[in-house]
Formats: C-alpha cells, sequence, structure tokens
C-alpha cells in the first residue's frame, strides 16, 4: 500500500510515533 501525501506534508503517517495535525490547509482533522 502507498501512500501520496502532498510535497509539503511533514512526517510520515505510518510511523508510531507520527502525530496527526489538528489541522491543515484550513480543514481540521479530528
Amino acid at each position: 500500500v502507498r501512500i501520496l501525501c502532498t510535497d509539503d506534508w511533514v512526517g510520515h503517517p505510518l510511523r508510531k510515533d507520527y502525530e496527526f495535525p489538528l489541522e491543515y490547509h484550513g480543514i481540521r482533522g479530528k
């Protein structure tokens, strides 16, 4: 499985120590 992220994305979402951002380009997360 390959996850596509934009060029300005910081970090890697499959890492266990990754913290999801609360907001990205004005879109609120969980």
